[in-house]
């Protein structure tokens, strides 16, 4: 139930001094009487009003409760206060026109109110493992827990990702189109995997012919990839150390398409699909269209939130059969 004040705010130490003294008059079964007035001014000046319409005619209707004021009403009222039982105020919040809007029950309200938050209560301290009294602490333990593992499982993402850009950097010969499906996954994910592909190799440094030998032909994280070591078994290691020190056109990659996907395996999620415009503005729409997503594409970045990655592998046919049909 909502009561309209004609106060633009009201203290929450207001509430509950109004919320005692109406609950002090219930107890007190405060009588309610209504009087019946033949003519407008047969009304007593104690009574409340806010002015009748010009031209009223005929009996005006006064409630009084006893103690408390009398108001002209037309509504349905009770013989006692003690018939509301209780009232509870709730909260207040901005009204229209400079005015507050006071939430309160009333009777039977009240106690089904308090039946529902009581069974909430038992629920949370049967999941929280605690009582009522530390619900507000546990709840903000577990806030804070979360915050700081979600920050975590993005980290590793874009370790991840970073990863599995590698891996795909690694690759000699590099395929025309790659994709990659993470469950886990998020718009970040897909990002730092794209700008990682994206980024050309850094200049290569001198070095020494351990170093060289060591990194091309053992299992060291493969700082330099096939294609690298097989420049040092062409070039010969002095040939390959003395090579331009400068990024060339070979240091870039070729490029990839990129059909990227994050989200539920067979539920919504989002795509990207990366790489030259010509491709990506032919197969966006339809890779799109096939997974049930709404997207738009600009230059060499199509992007859209999908419905549907069930239909993954329909996609993936589609990006398959463009290459096939332009090679």
């Amino acid at each position: 139930i909502i009561s309209i004040l004609d106060t633009p705010t009201i203290k929450q130490e207001e509430i509950t001094n109004i919320e005692r003294i109406v609950n002090d008059k219930i107890r007190a079964s405060s009588p309610v009487d209504v009087q019946v007035f033949g003519e407008v001014g047969l009304i007593p000046e104690t009574v409340r009003t806010r002015g009748l319409p010009d031209g009223h005619k005929g009996p005006v209707r006064v409630v009084t409760i006893q103690g408390v004021e009398s108001n002209m009403c037309c509504g349905t009222h009770v013989s006692n206060l003690c018939q509301l039982q209780v009232i509870k105020l709730l909260h207040a919040e901005k009204g229209k026109k400079n005015k507050t809007n006071l939430h309160f029950l009333v009777g039977g309200r009240v106690l089904k109110h308090l039946a529902g938050c009581l069974e909430r209560e038992q629920k949370f301290t049967a999941l929280l493992k605690g009582g009522p009294t530390d619900h507000v602490n546990l709840v903000d333990k577990l806030q804070k827990s979360l915050k700081l593992t979600n920050k975590n499982v993005q980290t590793v993402l874009k370790d991840l990702a970073v990863l599995e850009a590698e891996k795909l950097k690694r690759r000699d010969p590099l395929p025309k189109y790659y994709c990659l499906h993470r469950k886990e996954g998020d718009t970040d994910f897909m990002n730092v995997f794209i700008n990682e592909v994206s980024n050309q190799r850094p200049a290569m440094e001198k070095r020494s012919v351990l170093e060289v030998l060591f990194r091309a032909y053992t299992a060291e994280i493969w700082t330099l990839n096939v294609r690298e070591a097989k420049k040092v078994e062409a070039m010969g290691i002095n040939g390959y150390m003395t090579q331009p020190q400068t990024g060339n056109d070979d240091d870039e990659l070729d490029p990839v398409l990129l059909f990227l996907t994050v989200g539920e395996d067979k539920g919504a999620g989002q795509m990207v699909l990366y790489g030259d415009s010509q491709p990506v503005s032919q197969l966006g729409p339809k890779v799109c269209e096939m997974l049930k997503g709404k997207g738009a594409g600009k230059g060499p970045k199509f992007q859209a939130k999908v419905s549907n990655l069930e239909n993954r592998a329909q996609a993936e046919h589609i990006i398959e059969q463009y290459f096939n049909s332009s090679n």
